[in-house]
């Protein structure tokens, strides 16, 4: 290993392990336990089928602290089922890339179903790692039916989907690949707003390639399916 190589290493090691970070310090591999939950409508408790959940553990460089996000370590989307249920499987070990700090607000959960407000959460307990976990793991997430007018909600779907896209780095910013059903639940909304007589310029989530989006999810999914 040349003088440059350890040097780098050297550093590596410093800010990913022996570097106290918020009181603890980073471990060089983690692994995530499986994620289970239920997805329910807030008024009649009924279980919602085909919700799409998107669960995201985030990395931010360590040397600008948490202002920022970097990349991804691991991302899963997964589809209720006939009972509301979800699996997120669990996933790892994975190296901790070089400079960069897992969250300890990681997993990050978004859950979305047409006609619903979408729903955020995250871990609100210190994660000290190896093996992570979600403090949410296991309940039932009740989502409400949108109150509000259908420009409203075209913004609230807007907002949705950058929140899905929040990465600094470009080629993961824009991967839709990573949650190709959400971008189909988001496009089947646009389709119901539109048809209500949504005002032009409210909510414009995929501005001028809506349908050629559509189509590339889809053909994405099913190149995919096993």
């Amino acid at each position: 290993m040349s003088k440059s190589c350890r040097y780098s290493f050297s550093l590596w090691l410093f800010l990913t392990v022996l570097l106290p970070v918020r009181g603890w310090a980073q471990s060089l591999m983690y692994s995530s336990k499986e994620i289970r939950g239920q997805a329910v409508d807030a008024d009649t408790n009924r279980p919602i089928e085909g919700a799409v959940v998107v669960v995201t553990w985030l990395l931010s460089p360590t040397m600008w602290g948490h202002e920022s996000y970097d990349k991804r370590l691991h991302i899963a989307e997964v589809v209720t089922d006939a009972s509301g249920q979800y699996i997120v499987p669990a996933w790892g070990p994975k190296v901790l890339p070089p400079f960069s700090e897992l969250d300890d607000t990681n997993p990050r959960l978004a859950i979305y179903k047409n006609s619903y407000k979408p729903k955020w959460l995250h871990n609100e307990s210190h994660q000290t790692g190896p093996v992570l976990d979600a403090d949410w793991n296991g309940q039932v997430i009740k989502l409400e039916r949108f109150q509000g007018t259908i420009e409203q909600e075209a913004w609230t779907i807007n907002s949705f989907y950058g929140g899905l896209q929040r990465a600094h780095d470009e080629d993961e910013r824009w991967d839709w690949t990573h949650y190709p059903r959400a971008i189909l639940e988001i496009c089947e909304a646009m389709h119901r707003l539109k048809a209500l007589g949504v005002k032009p310029g409210y909510g414009p989530v995929f501005p001028g390639r809506e349908e050629s989006l559509e189509k590339a999810a889809r053909e994405f999914l099913k190149g995919n399916e096993k």
